[in-house]
């Protein structure tokens, strides 16, 4: 049984766990400090929802909702230097 022998397989996955979370926590960390609400305000907020999350939350924040997030701010920032904006942002006057 070398998968539970110590030192090896099941010690070594046990490990990668604690790593990836410790960098999921601190890349939202990152975004938080680096991410102004003013400049990037859906990468903001999804980064702070993720604050008192679980680790489930981190990591899905890590591989999908930050670049969810990072598309939306890019597209509203896209159309602010053409002069239109989203609908939804006409209506809340955001």
């Amino acid at each position: 049984m070398a998968w539970l022998a110590p030192g090896r397989g099941h010690d070594l996955a046990k490990q990668r766990l604690r790593d990836t979370r410790t960098r999921n926590r601190l890349f939202r960390a990152r975004v938080v400090s680096t991410h102004t609400p003013e400049v990037s305000p859906q990468e903001y907020a999804a980064a702070k929802s993720t604050a008192r999350g679980t680790d489930n939350d981190r990591a899905m924040f890590v591989r999908t909702c930050y670049e969810q997030a990072r598309q939306r701010d890019r597209d509203v920032r896209a159309a602010d230097a053409r002069g239109t904006w989203p609908a939804e942002r006409r209506r809340t006057g955001g």
